[in-house]
């Protein structure tokens, strides 16, 4: 996960991708939220990006990362190898973490030290992706752990109309 976050540093955004700062206050509207162990957290500042890259082959990346008006960050990612990095969208299909499948990453952050919580199984569920207004839609749970009696239970996780850039 920190290496995915130092991509996002240091790259260049798509200088004309037509998306509008979704921190502004006429930015539009989108929902980023979870319970995590019952208790809500949503989405205040947003900074999702689609990540085209080549690792075992080509592929895309969907990082939907935010903040919470805490500063308690969550990081739901997807990695798409169907299209390899041809079009700005990901497929609209289910993504897992389990034994068998890591197509999907979640990660957790307090803002106590850093705290990080990192996701040991769980599933995102891509539901639309609009290459033209560059906005992503789905459902997600999962488990996090810090150690093996700190555990995050994620659930009703969504994603509604998260904006994002593109990374290439």
């Amino acid at each position: 996960m920190l290496a995915s976050l130092a991509i996002l540093n240091s790259c260049q955004p798509d200088t004309d991708d037509g998306v509008p700062d979704p921190n502004q206050p006429n930015a539009p509207a989108y929902t980023y939220s979870a319970n995590l162990n019952g208790n809500t957290w949503k989405a205040r500042i947003n900074v999702t990006a689609l990540v085209k890259g080549i690792d075992t082959g080509p592929f895309k990346r969907m990082d939907v990362n935010a903040s919470s008006s805490d500063n308690k960050r969550l990081l739901v990612s997807v990695k798409d190898i169907s299209s390899g990095i041809d079009g700005n969208g990901i497929a609209i299909r289910s993504y897992t973490l389990n034994g068998s499948s890591q197509s999907a990453q979640f990660s957790y952050e307090t803002n106590e030290g850093n705290i990080t919580y990192s996701g040991i199984s769980g599933s995102v569920n891509i539901t639309a992706c609009d290459t033209l207004a560059k906005t992503v839609s789905g459902t997600f749970n999962a488990i996090l752990v810090k150690q093996p009696s700190d555990t995050i239970k994620v659930t009703n996780g969504i994603i509604q109309n998260v904006p994002y850039v593109i990374f290439d």
